[in-house]
């Protein structure tokens, strides 16, 4: 609002007589007109005034866009008795003649098929949400949703516009689609061979179409064999002709590169020694189970095997970690000798490998191999 409401007045330049104004869902500001124009039928009271850009007061008429003849009633001036002329009032309702209706159209309504939802909106808005049922929600302008049964369900769509909502429900029927019997893995490797099949139906041919692989053979028929590529997912299309609007499926396929799962070197360790369990995530990101749960309870050799959740893609593997006893050492030699004389000291230890280290009490730390 402007600070000095009596210097941002403009004065409009109008030669009508004018009456009401209204504020309208479009932002514009609507004028009566009682003025017939020298009785031209194509000016005076069939127009409403308008002015375009009400909020701009800097005081001059440009600035707030003025139009004259700014709403064309549909009236004539020369058989004023039909009614659809200004005078100087404006009905209180009038505001709605300024908003167009919102709806939206469905297609493909067929069981596990996208069914497509397309607004029709033809006012600017700020935000939208459509209900479908109790199935899901969708913050999206023209969204696809699949309904997991057939059945009919009340679909929403709101439609926020500045201090406005509107909604819009409709009832949507999904219904059974004529594609039975479908068979083939919906996960696969890459580069796999896989096979998919739909029930033959006498006197139709079945028009497969797939992407992210291709087709070998059985097109046209109601079995064919493909090979996936090396990509992360494709789809899969069959439809039958002649057919009806529901001769058809899609299937998302999800396709895996597997691998094989990589570890550090675990171990050797000593029985009792504390230890972490075996990671369930391999270093090159894959994700599994172990057969068994590392002990270091008793010495030996023992053998564990990694499966990968990711299936038949991923290759299994298999490490040995190496639990050692404790070595023990006993020292021999003297335990009585006089000041000043030398003497011998010896070790029997139980194990070979690693170090040890000659501590004598106040004297130079020695470091010696376990042989």
């Amino acid at each position: 609002m402007a600070a000095n409401v009596d210097a941002s007045r403009v004065n409009i330049p109008t030669q009508a007589n004018v009456g009401s104004m209204q504020l309208a869902k479009d932002g514009n500001i609507y004028v009566a007109r009682n003025t017939n124009d020298g009785g031209s039928a194509n000016n005076g009271r069939k127009y409403l005034g308008k002015i375009t850009n009400p909020n701009n007061y800097n005081g001059t008429v440009g600035a707030c866009a003025w139009v004259e003849l700014g709403l064309d009633l549909g009236g004539n001036e020369s058989s004023p008795a039909n009614g659809q002329l200004s005078r100087y009032g404006l009905p209180n309702f009038l505001q709605s003649y300024f908003q167009e209706e919102i709806d939206f159209t469905v297609s493909d309504t067929c069981l596990n098929a996208n069914t497509q939802f397309t607004a029709q909106i033809p006012q600017a808005y700020d935000s939208i949400r459509w209900n479908f049922a109790t199935q899901g929600t969708s913050n999206l302008i023209n969204p696809t949703f699949t309904f997991s049964a057939i059945g009919t369900y009340q679909v929403e769509m709101i439609v926020y516009q500045a201090c406005r909502i509107d909604t819009v429900i409709k009832p949507v029927n999904i219904v059974n689609s004529s594609i039975s019997g479908f068979t083939g893995p919906l996960s696969v490797c890459q580069n796999e061979l896989a096979t998919y099949t739909i029930d033959a139906v006498p006197g139709t041919t079945s028009n497969w179409q797939i992407t992210g692989g291709t087709i070998n053979s059985g097109n046209g028929t109601n079995s064919i064999n493909v090979t996936w590529g090396a990509g992360t997912s494709g789809t899969l299309n069959v439809s039958l002709s002649p057919g009806s609007t529901c001769s058809h499926g899609t299937y998302s396929i999800a396709i895996s590169s597997g691998g094989t799962a990589s570890f550090p070197t675990f171990g050797p360790y000593c029985v009792g020694e504390t230890v972490n369990p075996l990671p369930t995530s391999s270093q090159n990101g894959i994700s599994g189970t172990w057969n068994g749960t590392l002990s270091t309870a008793s010495a030996g050799s023992f053998n564990f095997t990694f499966t990968p959740t990711g299936g038949a893609c991923f290759n299994p593997t298999s490490v040995t970690i190496v639990v050692n006893e404790r070595p023990t050492v006993t020292i021999q030699g003297p335990t009585d000798v006089c000041l000043g004389q030398g003497f011998n000291l010896s070790t029997a230890v139980s194990a070979t490998g690693g170090t040890y280290l000659w501590s004598p009490e106040g004297q130079t730390t020695v470091e010696q191999k376990l042989r």
